[in-house]
């Protein structure tokens, strides 16, 4: 039986990261709890700006939005993509959604775009006091590979890759 606190009305859904979700992403990554959770360095707005104006010409990341119904909720991508592997990396925004089951749908979105970009290994960092997303990661099959400066580093090998 599911308990009604993980009902999710709306399908989550995963579409182009345009100027709303930058914004978005401004607000969510400077909230206290959700920068350190993300491991996220000081940035200015013009950081992000120019971050985000070099995305199209970049072939070592790929970035998307997530949304539940027209609702804006986070964001998920890929980087340091390479022949064969990629870094993970995405968060929900909306703290009021944590602990729904949607970093699950998160890891799989990321894992099949992985996939058919020919990847066959994805890696995940995590801050080592970020239980929750060692928990997420584990549960989708990651492993653990070690900690480095506080950091510990996850890998899971892509079905059927090349």
């Amino acid at each position: 039986m599911a308990h009604p606190t993980r009902c999710v009305k709306y399908m989550l859904t995963f579409t182009a990261y345009d100027e709303h979700f930058l914004a978005m992403s401004w607000n969510w990554l400077n909230d206290p709890e959700i920068k350190h959770l993300t491991d996220t360095p000081p940035f200015t707005k013009e950081d992000q700006a120019a971050w985000f104006q070099e995305l199209p010409m970049r072939n070592d990341y790929k970035v998307w939005g997530m949304q539940l119904g027209e609702r804006k909720i986070g964001v998920v991508g890929l980087k340091n993509i390479c022949k064969v592997s990629a870094e993970v990396v995405g968060f929900i925004g909306e703290k009021d959604l944590w602990g729904r089951g949607l970093g699950a749908e998160m890891l799989a979105f990321a894992e099949t775009q992985a996939a058919a970009l020919g990847i066959s290994v994805i890696l995940a960092k995590i801050l080592a006091d970020n239980s929750r997303a060692y928990r997420l990661h584990k549960s989708a099959g990651f492993v653990n590979l070690g900690t480095v400066s506080g950091r510990v580093w996850m890998a899971k090998l892509l079905q059927g890759s090349k």
